[in-house]
Order: structure tokens, then sequence, then C-alpha cells
């Protein structure tokens, strides 16, 4: 059942009860990377946050590969820390589902066939897009950026897990740390963003009062991305029935209920 209830805020956001991103039919390389999403809510705001774990990058970097040369200055003093691939886009209205993303669709209103995407990268950049079709969208995040308060905890390294970072396809070398004799250690990372949707907002937006009671009832679906990362992924919480990547499509938006 594509039902989730939305509780109260009350105690640690992260104790609430989460949705997992798990869907990823279109996968042809194999990278499933976990996220899990977040939801409470407010008196006047509903609260969004996910928490992302990607195979990342980190090794020291080898400078002297010959015998002789001063081999002593490599080594873990040269770590450096990053999200899965690069993250190109640094503008928000860029295409940042390019980068390695996460998104949430939100419908408010039944009876109304317009929606709000909402999509941003691992350092915060984002898109909000508003409209009824995916070709029909008008661009609002430079307009609402502020009221979003878009928050990115900066991603960290952990131990892999059983299955991660094991996919094939274009891999990156620096998905790992480099050991003696040149072997990788693979390496998990963790990056957390969160942002608070104001029903103010959505009744501006809609011009129509947006109020929330226990029983309400909105549409919506989560997915994680990456168009043009090393390994190419989409996924999605509420499946969707398409046979290529497309999340424009609220016909598979789940039920969100307002506890």
């Amino acid at each position: 059942m594509n039902e989730i209830y939305i509780k109260k805020m009350s105690g640690e956001f992260k104790k609430i009860p989460r949705i997992v991103i798990s869907d990823y039919k279109w996968s042809k390389n194999g990278y499933m990377p976990k996220v899990y999403v977040f939801l409470a809510y407010e008196k006047e705001v509903l609260r969004v946050g996910f928490k992302v774990r990607e195979c990342g990058a980190a090794q020291s970097e080898i400078k002297y590969e010959k015998d002789g040369e001063p081999v002593h200055k490599d080594g873990a003093a040269e770590m450096f820390l990053k999200p899965f691939g690069e993250i190109k886009y640094r503008k928000d209205g860029e295409p940042v589902y390019k980068d390695s993303a996460v998104e949430m669709f939100f419908k408010p209103f039944d009876g109304d066939a317009r929606y709000l995407n909402f999509e941003f990268n691992a350092e915060g950049f984002g898109i909000l897009g508003f409209g009824e079709g995916k070709t029909d969208r008008k661009e609002l995040i430079h307009k609402y950026k502020k009221d979003l308060s878009v928050r990115v905890v900066s991603p960290r390294k952990e131990p892999v897990e059983n299955g991660e970072c094991k996919a094939s396809g274009k891999e990156p070398v620096e998905n790992g740390e480099r050991k003696a004799g040149g072997e990788i250690e693979r390496s998990a990372f963790v990056w957390e963003l969160y942002f608070d949707i104001p029903f103010k907002m959505i009744s501006e937006i809609y011009g129509a009062d947006f109020r929330v009671y226990k029983g309400r009832r909105v549409r919506a679906n989560f997915y994680k991305c990456g168009d043009e990362t090393p390994l190419p992924h989409y996924g999605a919480a509420f499946q969707v029935e398409s046979p290529f990547p497309e999340f424009h499509l609220p016909e598979f938006f789940g039920t969100l209920i307002f506890d």
C-alpha cells in the first residue's frame, strides 16, 4: 500500500519513521545507493530530510612511484573526502539532477494536476519547479530558496556494508583508499540534506489556502538520481511503472497522510 503517515515533530528528527528509496528498476550497472527520507510536520511547515549512503572518493594521493624518491611524503596526510563523483552544478536553477541528487515531487491538492518538484544536489544547489507536466513548468527556486532553509551535512566516511560499492561500469579508481601494493579499500560516504516546506509558501504558489489537519492526504514521491555521475542511477520510494527513467509521472505518487 502506497501510504505513509506523517507524524508531528517531536524529539529528534532522525528518530521518526523513515521512507526508503529502494526501487532501482532502471539500474543497469547494479549501483543502488541506500537513501532514507524523513518527514515530520509542525503547525506551519513540513520538514523533509534525506540521508544518503554512497560510494565515495577517498584515497591517499600517491606522488612518488619510483625507488629512491621521497616516498615518505605520500600517505594518509593526503587524504581527502568528497561525495560520489564531482559536483558540477553550483548554481540554483542548473540541472542539479545530473549530479548526485535527491528529489521530492509534491502534489498538495486533489483536483489540481499541478505539482512541485524539489531537487537538490549534494551541495544544496537546487531546482523548484511548478506545473502540470514535465515540460510545462515554472522555475521558482530563486524566489523561494530562502524560505526552504536548505541545510547540508557534509559527507562523512563510514564502513562499507554488505553489497555496497561493488557495482559494474565506469567506477572511479579513487573509490576507496589506496593501500600498500596499490590495493583499493572500498569506502562508503554518508551525506544528508534537509529543507522545509512552509504551508504559507504552498498557499501562495497555488493561490489557495493550504492547511494541515489530522487525516489530510497529499500525494508525493521521493527519488535519488545522478545522471552524469560515474555510475548513473535512478531510484524511487514509490514504484514507477515506466520502461525508462521518468519521475514526472504523478499517477504513481504515493499518499502522505498527516497523523
